[in-house]
């Protein structure tokens, strides 16, 4: 199994990234819609929604049906804003990934990549109240350490030869 190169596992990650941001992005509109109508029909007292809301016996519906207006608008871009990091986050992951697939590994522009999205999962795990995120960002700005001496090694060895 090749990790580097092409046809191998960095080539199907930067692939498959490509094909899951756009995934990500369509229900991204979607869910961002349906929020919207969520929002208007709670605020709104029309009979037939009234009816229709009778019917659900969610206790988390009774509690979304409760939350101040002003409260349920701020949902809607605090959502908006966590889809851009993930879509910037699979946008820098996919480019390190092609890179890889390129054979292109110690390099300046992969150690920025892998630095920017470190820090931008660092954000993403704060605004999420995620520690599995901030965790994993840790380690991978770790890896860009790693990653910014194997590319002075690689610049060291290029001049060498």
């Amino acid at each position: 199994m090749k990790y580097l190169g092409e046809k191998s596992v960095s080539s199907f990650f930067s692939k498959l990234l490509a094909v899951l941001w756009y995934v990500v992005l369509v229900f991204s509109i979607i869910g961002f819609f349906i929020l919207i109508i969520l929002i208007v029909i709670t605020s709104i007292e029309l009979p037939v929604f009234a009816e229709a809301a009778a019917k659900l016996k969610d206790p988390d519906w009774d509690k979304f049906k409760n939350i101040p207006l002003f409260f349920k608008i701020l949902i809607a871009p605090y959502c908006a804003v966590l889809v851009v990091f993930v879509l910037r986050i699979m946008k820098s992951a996919q480019a390190i990934f092609s890179n890889f697939a390129k054979n292109i590994v110690f390099d300046k522009n992969n150690v920025e990549k892998i630095a920017k999205t470190g820090k931008m999962m660092i954000v993403l795990s704060i605004m999420t109240f995620n520690l599995s995120t901030f965790l994993v960002s840790v380690i991978l700005l770790i890896v860009c350490e790693i990653f910014k001496n194997g590319t002075a090694l690689q610049e060291e060895h290029d001049l060498t030869v």
